[in-house]
């Protein structure tokens, strides 16, 4: 009767064990599958977006527009895209998915320059010893900080020389939700987003687009652990005694891979 017991007592604690862990199983698997879920969400509203374009006090072009992001690379190139500029993102993050795969972003950035200037002519003739003029050159030159340009024209031809400096700040960060609630403003989920400003008053952004790894992973060196296990103990008495056993601590990971 007694073994009879155990027996029935070490099928009860084995199935309990085997439910804890189908239960923790299939709790990670839903949270994974709400992460995708609202992964795709945010995918779909920032592949939709559209730069926004100002001008900041100093007069510099600024655009902005909202970051897509994804744990894994690879969810992004295998999405579905239609626009032209997606496309050409995925494909650039296809080509550099190994240097990304755990932290890094892609850009797009077109930008278009345009010079528009005045300046004086110079009039160099050049003629014979008898006076008759053999030719005429005209030319004109100008330089600041982001150009610099010589132009001569003759009746045969015309000589130019430009050359131009471009210069952007980018930066890739989160901003707050603007409405809703004390909480939801601070502590909500905030938005992506990615700026860039023309430093050179020729240039003008005309498109930018983002891909940026969020592997929400953060590795931590210490941590609290909590284990339960079952066991057999063969006892001084030569009894087999059997029973779970947990403990909780402090632990230190060593090496990680």
């Amino acid at each position: 009767m007694k073994t009879y017991l155990l027996n029935q007592i070490k099928e009860v604690n084995l199935l309990t064990i085997l439910l804890g862990i189908i239960c923790i199983i299939i709790l990670t698997n839903s949270c994974d599958k709400n992460k995708d879920i609202k992964e795709l969400k945010k995918l779909i509203e920032s592949s939709n977006s559209k730069m926004e374009k100002s001008v900041n006090d100093l007069g510099q072009t600024v655009g902005r527009i909202k970051v897509n992001e994804t744990r894994d690379p690879k969810d992004f190139v295998n999405a579905v895209f239609t626009d032209p500029q997606m496309l050409r993102l995925q494909k650039l993050v296809k080509d550099n998915n190994k240097e990304i795969k755990r932290n890094g972003s892609a850009i797009i950035l077109d930008t278009r320059g345009a010079v528009e200037s005045t300046t004086g002519t110079v009039v160099t003739v050049i003629d014979t010893l008898e006076g008759e003029i053999k030719e005429t050159i005209y030319s004109t030159d100008f330089s600041d900080d982001w150009i610099e340009y010589s132009i001569k024209a003759s009746s045969s031809n015309i000589d130019l020389r430009f050359s131009y400096k471009d210069s952007y700040n980018i930066t890739i960060g989160d901003q707050k939700p603007e409405k809703g609630g004390f909480f939801k403003r601070n502590f909500g989920s905030r938005t992506p987003y990615a700026d860039v400003t023309s430093l050179s008053p020729y240039s003008d952004i005309e498109d930018l687009r983002v891909f940026n790894v969020n592997d929400e992973r953060k590795p931590s060196r210490w941590g609290i652990t909590a284990q339960l296990g079952y066991g057999f103990i063969l006892g001084q008495d030569s009894e087999v005694h059997h029973g779970f056993s947990g403990t909780v601590g402090l632990s230190r990971i060593l090496f990680a891979f």
